[in-house]
């Protein structure tokens, strides 16, 4: 998603298994804290019902970034 100092930073669109009582996205970020380097931990998190597919069965990148980006032009 964008960000004005650094261009772009991670956010992280989390599928829960239990629809009813996701996970915190606290301790998901203390844990992936733990587990990444700090540039690659994402900054916030987002719980999605799906992610969307396109007829390949691929993610559809755009559809996940039309939310968070005010256009279809991205960095790089």
């Amino acid at each position: 998603m964008p960000n004005a100092d650094l261009g772009e930073e991670a956010k992280a669109l989390v599928i829960p298994r239990d629809p009813v009582t996701p996970p915190q996205a606290e301790a998901l970020l203390a844990w992936l804290r733990g587990q990444l380097a700090a540039y690659k931990c994402p900054r916030t998190i987002d719980f999605v019902n799906d992610v969307g597919r396109n007829p390949a069965g691929k993610v559809n990148k755009r559809q996940l970034r039309a939310p968070y980006w005010p256009s279809d032009r991205t960095i790089g």
